[in-house]
């Protein structure tokens, strides 16, 4: 050991009051150590202002103490909610969290694994930007992955899935049990397991009460507010409006909430409307909305722990599958049609 990194450790055990090599054990991550005396090791480190090489360990060790998240939207809010509960396990494994955001396009998420590759992370949950571009067969062939909101055929992956279509059947079977037919529906475009699913709830639900709905009604859209607007105000201009819309994303909710506002249109007493997540703008809102909720803090906190687990089995790949449940949760914005 050199002399100066010798003497930097010989000066935080002095300063803790404890031997040089429990100073080595807290440092190297060493288990037999008493969380009084780490706790007290750690803060001595701070306080001293000592650097171990982090580095030149993670090479001896084969392990950077690192996990990578690649997300969609870093502007879509329920990812901060995604990225503080990832954080928090990570934390708590004494692990640093490396983000990225794809942005939706496959090339940045493609950019974004090499990086995580470089930097030699241990794990990587993921949300992939485009189903139809796998970018991550031969990644989880290197590292633990965990997907979240995604299929994925021929990736060697735990999954974490939404069951949106549970709570799209609850929001489409309690309007037409409020006697409402012309229901409008903005949904992302059905190359994802999340806008499929949500679009297996809307048509199991018709399907189960009888009802019809023209494909007028039915709004493709990107998962853009600006979109959002554009595909309301449509909807408005046909010859028979809805008399109730469905937005199948919290994006989606945003841009028809805007576009509502801008034509003076009433909730509910023009249009009931059901929305999806409680967001901050949602749980404002007057009157306050029927939404279709899940707890998002679990799509970073499942998948956290699942990838801790698989790290902890050393390599042993099981692949697991957590479903996160979603339900409607009826409020002031849908009435029955008069």
């Amino acid at each position: 050991m050199p002399t100066e990194k010798l003497s930097r450790i010989k000066e935080v055990a002095d300063y803790v009051g404890v031997s040089i090599s429990t100073v080595s054990r807290v440092i190297n991550n060493h288990p037999y150590v008493n969380k009084e005396v780490r706790e007290r090791v750690l803060e001595a480190i701070k306080i001293l202002g000592y650097n171990p090489n982090y580095a030149a360990r993670s090479m001896r060790a084969k392990s950077t103490r690192l996990i990578g998240l690649l997300i969609r939207d870093i502007s879509n809010p329920n990812f901060a909610k995604v990225v503080k509960a990832a954080e928090s396990i990570a934390s708590q494994h004494e692990y640093g969290l490396l983000l990225c955001n794809s942005s939706l396009d496959s090339k940045k998420e493609k950019h974004y694994i090499d990086i995580f590759l470089r930097h030699r992370v241990d794990g990587l949950i993921v949300y992939v930007a485009d189903e139809s571009i796998n970018n991550f067969k031969a990644v989880s062939e290197q590292i633990p992955i965990v997907l979240v909101d995604s299929e994925l055929p021929g990736v060697s992956a735990s999954r974490v899935l939404t069951q949106f279509e549970q709570g799209m059947f609850e929001a489409t079977e309690h309007l037409i049990k409020l006697g409402h037919r012309n229901i409008g529906l903005l949904i992302g475009k059905q190359d994802s397991y999340t806008q499929r699913q949500r679009m297996a709830g809307f048509r199991k639900a018709l399907s189960q009460y009888g009802v019809n709905v023209g494909t007028q009604y039915i709004r493709f859209c990107d998962l853009e507010t600006e979109h959002a607007v554009q595909e309301t105000r449509f909807l408005f201009s046909l010859p028979k409006p809805p008399t109730a819309i469905i937005a199948a994303s919290n994006q989606l909710t945003f841009g028809a909430l805007a576009a509502f506002d801008a034509m003076n249109i009433s909730i509910p007493q023009d249009v009931s409307f059901i929305g999806c997540d409680d967001t901050n703008t949602t749980m404002l809102y007057k009157p306050r909305l029927t939404v279709i909720s899940r707890d998002v803090g679990k799509l970073g906190e499942e998948p956290a722990r699942l990838l801790f687990e698989s790290l902890k089995n050393k390599g042993k790949r099981e692949e697991k599958e957590i479903f996160v449940p979603t339900r409607l949760i009826v409020r002031e914005s849908t009435i029955p049609l008069s």
